[in-house]
């Protein structure tokens, strides 16, 4: 399961899609570029020589042409999502805890750096979330106030806004932020705590978290707000509960 809440998981992806296309159509494509081919300049400059010869365009909104256009690259960069994962990878912290909550010691509770816990803690709670006993939080700090500012440095080194992993400008930094919580995090948590699972199932168990309604790492399989529970039985090929609706 991500840290991510459901109800920000479908709208803002369709919405930057649709919005995308919208100013690609528009003719923001220079714009972009040119923020992006000279991330030290204030991208307000860079707007304002746009409108020069546009006079139907203002200075905001052209910027907000090219933040969508920029953000669409980068929520569809698919060398950035295996960038960030091992980013993640290397210092992500977990907190996990039953579902629902116990009284006193809770048997499935873990509190520190995921690479650092053994494989006998972390098994029996990558279980407990497949069958929807527990839930699991991951971050890429144990202060999670602290993940926005890491990841952000990680994506504008990569995007070449940046160089030796200094802080961008306020605006790329905004830029590089909101493409983490639209749908970069979903999907590098996804993907991280899928691959903790699947070392933690025993050679004989039948449970599969391929679903047949979308890509094997759908953060679906590991969300228990949906009530979208794989099972196996005995005798058959491992089925989903319900299908999503």
């Amino acid at each position: 399961m991500v840290a991510v809440p459901l109800q920000q998981k479908a709208e803002p992806i369709v919405m930057t899609l649709t919005r995308a296309a919208t100013a690609r159509n528009a003719g923001f494509e220079p714009l972009a570029e040119a923020i992006r081919s000279f991330p030290a300049q204030d991208p307000e400059s860079h707007a304002r020589a746009f409108c020069r010869d546009r006079p139907q365009f203002t200075p905001q909104s052209a910027l907000e042409g090219a933040r969508v256009l920029l953000l669409d690259r980068l929520l569809e960069d698919t060398t950035l999502i295996i960038v960030l994962r091992d980013w993640l990878w290397e210092r992500a912290w977990i907190k996990s805890s039953s579902l629902p909550q116990v009284d006193g010691p809770d048997p499935l509770a873990l509190d520190g750096r995921l690479k650092e816990l053994p494989k006998a803690r972390l098994d029996p709670v990558t279980r407990a979330i497949a069958s929807g006993t527990a839930r699991a939080e991951l971050f890429a700090d144990a202060d999670a106030e602290l993940e926005y500012e890491q990841v952000v440095r990680v994506i504008a080194q990569h995007a070449g806004f940046t160089t030796g992993g200094s802080q961008p400008g306020p605006w790329i930094a905004a830029l590089c932020r909101s493409a983490w919580r639209s749908r970069l995090a979903m999907r590098v948590k996804a993907i991280i705590m899928l691959d903790v699972a699947k070392t933690a199932r025993p050679s004989d168990c039948r449970f599969s978290n391929t679903c047949s309604h979308c890509s094997d790492t759908c953060p679906r399989l590991w969300s228990n707000d949906t009530g979208y529970k794989p099972t196996a039985g005995a005798d058959s090929e491992p089925q989903h509960a319900h299908a999503p609706t």
